[in-house]
């Protein structure tokens, strides 16, 4: 029985672990390379009412605590506009204008940030464990209470702001200045 009751305790920590981590979240990583990353996970289109057109919404489903959502950047709505307005002249720079816009989600959408919803709202000091002192306190564009870390991480709070509602890992400033790292071959070879 108590034997039973560690493996329980160890899954679940184990799972709780490595949902903190993010599922290894990288800035700018194409989703193609986050299905072979985590293969026992499924990616499901969902379609928020704040999203815009450059950005693609995936819930993540898979053997793991909570619920994880990532948006993406859709390279491909970019190079649309451009081939739509003329600005391509060339018949090179036009052929690889059409490879980028018929490409896959696969290759052209890559991460920029994720979002982790504990099953169960998480005690603000055991985030704090992993992460140390927030760097910045404030309330979001919803109105609840934040706290951030410089590493990208901010955690949503409960009203009594004792509490974890969800974590997101963004891209930094510094991830996203430069772009020429995040982009998907296709579109470094279009801008060569």
């Amino acid at each position: 029985m108590k034997k039973g009751l560690l493996l329980l305790f160890l899954c679940w920590s184990y799972d709780h672990l490595h949902a903190q981590t993010f599922l290894g979240f990288q800035c700018g990583e194409p989703l193609g390379s986050m299905k072979r990353r985590l293969p026992n996970v499924t990616f499901g289109r969902e379609h928020p009412g704040w999203s815009d057109e450059y950005e693609q919404f995936f819930r993540v489903r898979g053997a793991f605590v909570g619920s994880f959502f990532v948006n993406f950047y859709d390279w491909r709505v970019t190079y649309r506009h451009i081939l739509l307005d003329g600005s391509a002249r060339s018949e090179s720079g036009i052929i690889k204008l059409r490879r980028i816009v018929e490409g896959t989600d696969d290759d052209l959408l890559t991460s920029e940030f994720v979002r982790w919803i504990p099953q169960r709202p998480l005690p603000l000091s055991e985030v704090q464990k992993k992460y140390g002192p927030a760097n910045d306190r404030g309330v979001n564009d919803d109105m609840a209470p934040y706290v951030a870390w410089n590493n990208g991480v901010t955690a949503v709070l409960g009203a009594n702001k004792k509490t974890v509602l969800y974590l997101e890992r963004a891209c930094s400033a510094e991830e996203l200045s430069e772009p020429w790292k995040r982009m998907p071959e296709v579109v470094k070879d279009y801008a060569k």
